[in-house]
C-alpha cells in the first residue's frame, strides 16, 4: 500500500518518522495497477 500525505508519497522507511500535523490528510492507498 502506498502511503500519501497530502497527496505526497511517504516512502516506507519514513512512515515512522511522519508527524501529522493539524489539517495534514494522510491516506492509504492500494497499489495502482494498470488496466
Amino acid at each position: 500500500y502506498l502511503v500519501t500525505l497530502n497527496g505526497k508519497a511517504v516512502p516506507t522507511a519514513k512512515r515512522m518518522e511522519v508527524i501529522l500535523q493539524d489539517g495534514d490528510n494522510l491516506a492509504l492507498m492500494p497499489p495502482l495497477k494498470g488496466g
